[in-house]
């Protein structure tokens, strides 16, 4: 099969060139997807042709005329791994710009393992992992939104599916090993997609899930960075709700890069909801209400800030000194957003 250089296409396509244009972080946020890739398939060579087979190289899905995306997946050979198993990777993203110009990665990927101690050829079953994510970024980068979903889903083979059908009469509708391997692309994509794109905060939408998924959700608003929302749902067979918990946390700007939202917690959330509607609120001792906690989240952010931003001023250490002045521009830019007014006296450095 011919390829083209990653480069060409890089250089040349509309939808790249229109995201490179309009949204800071795309560059990072494609890197970031083609070191992945590159652990499986060459990146510097582009597919264009089918991208369901199997390629040594990295499929390019938008290059037709017009396009305001740039869609990039691959398919890996079989991988040998441990124990004599053997695996293959399969991931697919796509870059685009909603309404509001913020840059929108959604990405979806899957791992079909053969069983310990066998190959494909030989396997009678495996396993299925599947990793999905949604994120949304202003044009600067600064993350809004994450959505992440996972599962594992333990697959039979056809033979042994056949032999149990007389017990059950559901065996009909069970996906086997060989099903998954020959259409990982398809059922990855497809059957167990829960489309994060189009969530409402209630149920998933026409997908498959198995008995124990994984979903969870962050999110903020650009006028009070400070304060991220958390919810975490589990699922029944049919994909409906059966235990949502709903968290609202403080931004402490623990993370290496303060564009993103932190995703652990050492400490109990600000305000959370319980049963149907009802909010309870933490820190009762220290004045916290569930009038206040948004305002206040908002006031201690602001003064987080201010003491990053001092410390990493003060920091005079040489070797750090090009790390620091990337996060010291991050966290002034940050600073500016909420405090607007202070600007001049806080840009200057020291």
């Amino acid at each position: 099969m011919d390829y083209l250089d990653f480069e060409r296409i890089y250089n040349s396509d509309e939808g790249i060139r229109y995201l490179k244009e309009h949204s800071k972080v795309f560059d990072e946020k494609l890197n970031q997807f083609l070191r992945e890739a590159s652990k499986y398939v060459d990146i510097t060579k582009v597919n264009l042709g089918d991208p369901t087979f199997e390629s040594t190289a990295i499929s390019f899905e938008s290059y037709y005329f017009g396009s305001r995306k740039a869609v990039f997946s691959y398919i890996s050979e079989p991988i040998n791994r441990d124990l004599d198993c053997q695996y293959k990777q399969f991931a697919w993203i796509e870059f685009s710009l909603d309404k509001e110009g913020n840059l929108v990665t959604n990405k979806i990927s899957g791992r079909i393992e053969s069983k310990y101690g066998f190959n494909f050829e030989e396997t009678n079953g495996g396993i299925l992992e599947t990793n999905y994510s949604y994120q949304v970024f202003t044009p600067e980068g600064i993350e809004l939104l994450c959505r992440i979903y996972y599962d594992q889903i333990n697959l039979r083979s056809s033979k042994e599916i056949k032999n149990d059908s007389t017990n059950k009469k559901d065996t009909k509708k069970e996906v086997s090993f060989n099903d998954v391997y020959g259409h990982l692309r398809g059922s990855v994509k497809g059957g167990y997609n829960p489309r994060l794109a189009e969530f409402d905060s209630k149920d998933f939408k026409e997908n498959k899930l198995s008995n124990k998924p994984v979903f969870k959700e962050f999110s903020r608003s650009i006028s009070n960075l400070g304060l991220v929302r958390k919810l975490q749902c589990s699922y029944n067979k049919k994909a409906n709700t059966i235990a949502k918990k709903e968290e609202y946390h403080l931004n402490r700007c623990t993370r290496n890069n303060p564009y993103l939202i932190p995703m652990t917690y050492d400490l109990p959330p600000l305000a959370y909801r319980e049963g149907g509607n009802k909010l309870v609120v933490n820190y009762l001792d220290e004045g916290l209400t569930s009038h206040n906690y948004r305002s206040v989240s908002k006031v201690i952010y602001i003064k987080l800030l201010r003491e990053k931003i001092n410390e990493l001023k003060k920091n005079d250490n040489e070797l750090q000194e090009v790390t620091n002045n990337h996060l010291l521009d991050k966290y002034m830019n940050l600073y500016r957003i909420y405090c607007p007014g202070e600007e001049k006296t806080n840009s200057s450095r020291k």
